[in-house]
């Protein structure tokens, strides 16, 4: 029985996990009574500029920092903080509702992202992420979580692979502060040749050992 098996678990699906992020385009955040700026981006654009367009690199949205106390305590007036911050103004200005495309090395059966962010009810005009929008699959609604602070919302990927997911955030009030977003999923990966290989040895290998069995009965 060992070949039969051996096949069955080389075809198997990957179970889902932690999908690391190759690449995110946004906008830069902005600037308040400090400067909300994705501090360790490392592709292009300015990152100390606010909205400038960055492109190809990773930074603080997948470094692996989830903040655990509110913006207010932990963004620092000069130098880097656990949080991106974008400001949203009916009134216009450079405020956006921030629409981030993450790609990734690979195709991928996604699950769900995980967006961690600090929910201020409000206090200087932060508060919590209301709607997400997926390019490839339309809009989620959140309500208010309770209570105040760091805190975070599932949104659900089933049934969406790929190796790109686009995201838009819209915030309850003017800003949004996000410090990391997760996804989870599993690998679409084609087995490897030399794994297939083994799969056709261990089908051949099975179907040889029905025959032996037949001629000896």
């Amino acid at each position: 029985m060992l070949a039969p098996l051996l096949g069955t678990c080389l075809l198997a699906p990957a179970a889902a996990s932690l999908i690391p992020v190759a690449s995110y385009d946004m906008l830069n955040g902005g600037s308040g009574t400090y400067n909300y700026w994705d501090d360790s981006y490392d592709g292009a654009g300015s990152r100390t500029t606010d909205y400038a367009a960055l492109t190809g690199g990773t930074g603080q949205l997948t470094d692996g920092i989830i903040a655990s106390a509110p913006y207010s305590v932990v963004e620092p007036a000069a130098g880097p903080g656990p949080y991106v911050g974008w400001r949203y103004n009916v009134f216009g200005g450079p405020y956006i509702y921030p629409v981030i495309t993450f790609s990734f090395a690979g195709d991928y059966s996604f699950d769900q992202a995980v967006i961690h962010f600090d929910d201020a009810d409000g206090q200087g005009g932060v508060d919590h992420i209301q709607r997400v929008d997926v390019a490839q699959r339309g809009v989620q609604s959140f309500g208010d979580p309770a209570g105040s602070g760091p805190t975070s919302i599932g949104v659900d990927l089933t049934g969406l692979s790929g190796n790109v997911v686009s995201l838009q955030l819209v915030g309850a009030d003017q800003w949004q502060f996000v410090s990391e977003i997760e996804f989870f999923g599993s690998s679409l990966a084609v087995p490897a040749p030399g794994a297939l290989g083994l799969v056709g040895l261990g089908t051949f290998a099975a179907a040889s050992l029905r025959r032996r069995r037949s001629w000896r009965a």
